[in-house]
């Protein structure tokens, strides 16, 4: 993308991960990114890894920049606030990956309009994730696109006009690939209890895993057909499904991402 500067606040983990994805994506090159760091020792770093310019002043960090992403802790906004707010021009595009902050209070607390919300989950770190996002009506559609183009280097991107589905996102693929970790474990766990290996234990489970998620990329066929396929009738899949829904497995899993959603929404008051 050309003439575009961008600004990471924080270069944690999906800070590093943006800057990684974005400069391997050839979105953008080195010198058309700052990121702003706290750690002066983490920050060399950056510096050395990536090739950009990084530097520990949140309020330098912002001046040349045309898009500026927020990825700090929610509990440090307020704080980021009072240090960037004085010098921050209107024409410039804030984008935050913090959850639980919605645009009203990065609005209030910016005296900003030009926002986008993001709900990234954290595949993302390696390229292959999924962002859910809204914006302000402020953005023309120039700047959108470049908003997109942003999120396509860290894998998928969907745009919601409702800001409360950023918060079911959360719920869903946000926390999402802690589900599919969670099951995994179990397998695993069960596995080395009945006479496997850790280590074969751990192949199993993990390439199990990897190729169901490339079957569902790969095939036009949907999840439940997919499911079918391997249940045979009398079969091993069918008996341990039998014990899932007597043990009311699709409840359950209703019940626990509702209440991450309801948990998603509480932080966003």
């Amino acid at each position: 993308m050309q003439n575009v500067h961008l600004s990471i606040i924080g270069g944690g983990i999906m800070g590093t991960a943006i800057t990684k994805c974005l400069i391997d994506k050839k979105i953008l090159v080195p010198s058309q990114i700052t990121v702003s760091e706290r750690s002066e020792e983490k920050s060399q770093f950056i510096n050395q890894e990536y090739g950009v310019h990084a530097i520990t002043d949140n309020e330098i960090a912002i001046q040349e920049a045309s898009i500026i992403i927020l990825a700090i802790k929610p509990q440090d906004m307020e704080d980021l606030f009072e240090q960037i707010k004085v010098n921050l021009k209107e024409n410039k595009i804030v984008i935050s990956i913090a959850a639980g902050i919605d645009l009203n209070y990065l609005k209030t607390g910016l005296n900003h309009k030009k926002l986008v919300r993001v709900m990234p989950n954290m595949p993302a770190q390696i390229g292959a994730g999924i962002s859910v996002w809204t914006s302000t009506e402020d953005l023309d559609e120039k700047e959108l696109n470049q908003v997109r183009m942003i999120l396509k280097a860290m894998g998928n991107e969907v745009y919601v006009n409702d800001e409360d589905k950023i918060d079911l996102a959360t719920a869903i693929s946000g926390s999402g690939p802690a589900y599919y970790f969670a099951l995994s474990e179990y397998l695993i766990k069960t596995a080395i209890e009945n006479g496997f290996e850790p280590a074969v234990a751990e192949n199993l489970v993990r390439t199990t895993a990897l190729g169901a998620a490339k079957i569902m990329d790969h095939s036009n066929l949907s999840t439940k057909e997919l499911r079918e396929n391997v249940t045979s009738k009398g079969g091993t899949t069918e008996a341990a499904f039998k014990v899932f829904d007597e043990h009311g497995f699709s409840t359950i899993v209703d019940q626990a991402v509702m209440r991450a959603y309801e948990r998603a929404r509480e932080l966003s008051q």
